[in-house]
Formats: structure tokens, C-alpha cells, sequence
């Protein structure tokens, strides 16, 4: 264990060394927030208004600001784990990866010594968007409190962990500095739309509202929301139209009839991760 610290602390100093890393780890993530801001805020609280009904519309912003940073809580350890996942990739077209071979270190050390870096560096970006965001709505008097807020601390850990996995094993085929910005960039958009952080489920077609469901970040954008966004929805959606609000908006995830239920999600969430965990190994024992 010990050489898997040691690789641990050394991915993460090679990347806080450089300045240039951490703005770009960010930047997608900047991008996002400020394409909500400045193009789809507006859209998602007149929407949730005219289509919801909602008579006391002086909370509804702060509704739906909430319903997205639950998602952009899922979905930041992708958004920034490019800077952290980067380090693997120059050791690898560098050939100090095939330096790190001749040592005693086992290759199954030196990823999971990948893998741990950028879940450490995942976890600060979640706890400081999550305090963030917990200073935020208790400005606006929507505040989680700390039951709450010590909840989603917890459900960050798998919520970080998935993704990075996940991603490892996607960009760690990838032999070439373009391929892997655009790749990365790939995973990127397709988690922000697929995962529906930014977008309404409801709003897509029905075989992608299916097709979502499969989707690990889903499940953990689902998760989010039902602990950040309830008591604001409960407060200002009829009781009658509650159900099928939390359907629509990514409460609650159905695939086919079948609904997941917390426990649920995150036992498909496990099971989906570790499958990729297994592809990383495997593409480790390629290099």
C-alpha cells in the first residue's frame, strides 16, 4: 500500500505543479455553469413556471438553481478529473510509465496510485462546489443544513469514485495528445447532457429517458437531488403534480417499470464501476 501512496502523492504533485493543469481541470466545468447562467436559466425557471403551474413564483429561482448544482455535484469529478488523468497519459507517450516498470512497483500499484490521485483531487472540487453551493442557498433562505450536507459529503464518494474510474478506463486506450482532448471532451458533453444535469429528462425523447437511466452519473445526479432539492419542491409544486415532477426533473429514475430506489442505484452504480475498474486493469497489462 505504501507504493501505492508513494505514486499517490507524487501524480498529485506533478499536477499542482502546473498552474495550466488546474485551469483547464476547471474550465469545463467554468464553461458549464456559465452556459446555464447566461443561456439556460432563464429557459429552465420560465418553463418550470408555465408548465408546473407554480402561483408563488418568487422561490422558483432558487428551485431550479439548486436542481442544478445537485447535477453539476454528480458530474464535477468528470469535469475535472482532466488535469489528474493527464499525468497518466504524459507518463505513457513519454515512457516513464515503462520507467516505473523496472521498479518493484507492480502495475496494478501504479493505477490504482493513478486512480487514487485523481479520486483525492475529485473529492476537494466536490466538497468545495457542495460548501459552495450550501452558502449559496442559505443566502437565498434554502439552506440544506448539516444532516444534509454531511449526506451528499458521504455520496460523494461514490459519486468521485465512478467517474474516475470510468474515465481512466475510457481515455487510457487513447495514444495520442489530440485524441485525448477530444475524447475527454466527449465524455464531458455526454455526461452533462446524458446524466441530465443541465437538462430535464423529461424533456428528451422516450428512448433516451431509457437510455439515461444506464448511465452510472444518472444515478448519482438522481441521488443529489433528491437530498438538495426535495424540501424546495415540496414547498412550491402542487402535491398532486409531485410524482410525475420528480420524474421528469430526475428525482426519481425508471427503467422500463422498474424504479431505483437509493439503494439500488448505487449497487447498479458499484457493479457498472467495477466493470470499468476491470478494463482499466486489463488495459494496464497492455502498455
Amino acid at each position: 500500500m505504501s507504493v501505492v501512496w508513494a505514486f499517490t502523492k507524487r501524480n498529485l504533485i506533478c499536477f499542482f505543479r502546473e498552474p495550466g493543469a488546474i485551469i483547464a481541470a476547471f474550465l469545463t466545468l467554468i464553461l458549464g455553469l456559465g452556459m446555464y447562467i447566461f443561456f439556460l436559466r432563464g429557459m429552465l425557471i420560465d418553463n418550470t413556471i408555465m408548465q408546473w403551474g407554480i402561483q408563488v413564483t418568487d422561490h422558483v429561482p432558487g428551485l431550479v438553481d439548486t436542481w442544478v448544482l445537485a447535477g453539476v455535484m454528480a458530474i464535477a469529478a468528470i469535469a475535472t478529473s482532466s488535469g489528474t488523468i493527464q499525468t497518466s497519459f504524459e507518463d505513457r507517450i513519454h515512457g516513464q510509465f515503462k520507467d516505473f516498470m523496472v521498479t518493484p512497483a507492480k502495475r496494478y500499484e501504479i493505477g490504482l496510485g493513478y486512480v487514487l490521485s485523481t479520486f483525492i483531487f475529485g473529492m476537494i472540487v466536490g466538497v468545495l462546489i457542495l460548501v459552495a453551493a450550501e452558502i449559496f442557498l442559505a443566502i437565498m433562505g434554502m439552506g440544506m443544513g448539516v444532516a444534509a450536507v454531511l449526506y451528499c459529503i458521504v455520496m460523494l464518494v461514490p459519486a468521485t469514485l465512478s467517474s474516475t474510474i470510468i474515465s481512466f478506463s475510457v481515455v487510457n486506450f487513447v495514444k495520442s495528445p489530440a485524441a485525448f482532448t477530444g475524447l475527454f471532451t466527449l465524455i464531458c458533453m455526454v455526461s452533462a447532457i446524458f446524466s441530465g444535469a443541465f437538462v430535464p429528462i423529461g424533456n428528451l425523447p422516450g428512448f433516451f429517458q431509457q437510455l439515461v437511466a444506464l448511465v452510472p452519473a444518472t444515478h448519482m445526479v438522481a441521488i443529489f437531488r433528491q437530498a438538495m432539492c426535495t424540501a424546495p419542491m415540496e414547498e412550491l409544486i402542487d402535491p398532486a403534480d409531485q410524482p410525475q415532477f420528480m420524474v421528469d426533473m430526475g428525482y426519481d429514475l425508471y427503467l422500463g417499470d422498474f424504479e431505483f430506489s437509493v439503494g439500488t442505484s448505487l449497487l447498479y452504480v458499484a457493479v457498472v464501476t467495477f466493470l470499468f475498474f476491470l478494463i482499466f486493469l486489463v488495459s494496464l497489462h497492455k502498455k
